[in-house]
């Protein structure tokens, strides 16, 4: 059986310090996102460990919305399933009863090898995919949520 001698982590907090990225590391054994980072003024979350080549980055947290609004959120959730198909970033939703709020999230999967040319400029530009998927669907569902607004409007002055 043959091992392989990854240096996976290391590569990839090497390249978040030549990208200008300020990390954290929450743990030196912990394999759960315990890489914190800082890029573009986005915080991000990373799994990354020296026993493979695969890298989970998570964007988490970076929009809201209030549960009360049943059609905006199932607007939304709508939205987030379907683009999950053109999407090269994946999108989530957690609800949280507690605060009363439906959270987004985004994650992005690669494989770091050592061999890929100019190391800094692949990964800046998968997180910087997250980062412009993520606007992106923030646009979409601006534009989505004021046409709802827009129709419900129209329907209350009909009803007028």
């Amino acid at each position: 059986m043959r091992k392989d001698n990854f240096h996976t982590r290391d590569l990839f907090i090497e390249t978040l310090v030549k990208l200008g990225g300020e990390y954290l590391i929450r743990s030196e054994v912990s394999t759960e996102y315990d890489i914190k980072f800082k890029y573009s003024e986005c915080n991000f979350m990373a799994n990354v460990t020296n026993d493979s080549n695969d890298v989970v980055i998570w964007y988490p947290n970076w929009y809201s919305i209030d549960l009360g609004d049943d059609e905006t959120c199932e607007y939304v959730k709508n939205l987030v399933n379907d683009l999950n198909y053109v999407c090269k970033s994946k999108f989530f939703y957690t609800t949280h009863k507690d605060d009363n709020l439906l959270r987004l999230h985004s994650s992005i999967s690669f494989q770091l090898l050592p061999n890929i040319p100019n190391i800094e400029e692949y990964v800046s530009g998968k997180l910087n995919q997250i980062i412009s998927d993520q606007q992106w669907l923030i646009q979409k569902m601006e534009s989505l949520i004021e046409q709802v607004l827009l129709s419900v409007e129209h329907d209350y002055e009909d009803a007028s």
